[in-house]
């Protein structure tokens, strides 16, 4: 494993890394997707830019987000 491989990068792959589309997080919230609601825990393990973190927060979640990188 090399957790190490994105150090010093992070601009770079915040810069390339698309965003997430709305109609994603619409599906996870809704009861036909995964079923997310305001208020539930979720472990956002990789979380990399955040931006995923960010959506979840958004959407009223609370997100332990976790990243092994600087």
């Amino acid at each position: 494993m090399n957790e190490n491989m994105f150090d010093g990068k992070a601009v770079v792959y915040d810069e390339a890394r698309p965003e997430y589309p709305e109609e994603c997080m619409d599906f996870l919230f809704s009861p036909d997707g995964g079923g997310l609601r305001a208020n539930d825990a979720i472990a956002d393990i990789g979380s990399g830019t955040g931006k995923l973190t960010a959506l979840l927060v958004g959407r009223g979640c609370k997100v332990f987000a976790v990243e092994p990188n600087k």
